[in-house]
């Protein structure tokens, strides 16, 4: 359940974010845009294009130095290493781990539903400000927990994590268009994005996990994941900077 909620979460994040391109830049001719589909595909085949995303203009590159930090604190991915936490201090075993899992995750769709909406009212920013310090604060208490009730308790700040993700989006898409990247071509050097960025969570929290369980505080993960979101919040606020 965990994974078909996590392709339908990436799904709903870009769902409802209009282009925002003028209707007669949209009017490309059929060879053209077959040209351009083409490209983008042998583009996001090489692990490198997301590169490009560094190379157009300060704002899009410090963006997408969030959206990297969005990536390795992906709440779905980060909520695995979680469930290794709730085993190691609360004894959960794999049926408890995965119920609370899937519970989570499900309590993420609706904030990736509405994202879209959200941002267009409260503004890009402004929706990512409310799902990255829902995280914050989730992660925050996660890392305190020490009864089954308060584990319970941190469920409904999950809710609203949807709408960061899709305001982050929003801004990635605007700062793109204003560096002459179309929809389709950022989008190919976003997945590429992404899955250099998986390639370095995994590992990355996998280690966190261990030297936190060497210390005795398997806990401490979650503030570590608390403190990259406030970096990543931190570095949105710096792009308003390079408007």
């Amino acid at each position: 359940l965990s994974a078909a909620l996590s392709a339908l979460q990436s799904a709903l994040a870009l769902h409802g974010i209009p282009e925002t391109k003028p209707v007669e830049k949209r009017n490309a001719s059929a060879a053209q845009t077959t040209s351009m589909i083409l490209l983008d595909r042998l583009k996001s085949a090489n692990p490198l294009a997301f590169l490009a995303l560094f190379r157009h203009g300060p704002r899009l590159a410090v963006l997408s130095a969030a959206q990297l930090l969005a990536v390795l604190t992906e709440p779905i991915l980060v909520g695995r290493f979680g469930a290794l936490v709730q085993a190691e201090t609360l004894g959960w075993d794999a049926s408890q781990r995965g119920r609370f899992s899937s519970l989570e995750a499900a309590l993420l769709v609706p904030g990736l539903a509405l994202g879209g909406r959200a941002a267009a009212k409260v503004g890009a920013l402004g929706a990512l400000a409310i799902g990255a310090i829902s995280q914050v604060l989730q992660q925050l208490l996660n890392g305190r927990v020490q009864l089954l009730w308060q584990q319970l308790a941190t469920l409904p700040l999950a809710l609203p994590q949807g709408l960061g993700r899709a305001g982050l989006s929003s801004l990635l898409l605007e700062a793109g268009e204003k560096a002459g990247l179309g929809s389709a071509q950022l989008s190919s050097y976003l997945q590429s994005l992404q899955t250099a960025g998986m390639l370095v969570a995994m590992p990355l929290w996998t280690r966190v996990f261990s030297a936190s369980v060497g210390k005795g505080a398997p806990r401490r993960l979650h503030n570590v994941v608390a403190a990259v979101v406030t970096a990543q919040l931190a570095i949105v606020a710096l792009s308003s900077l390079t408007n």
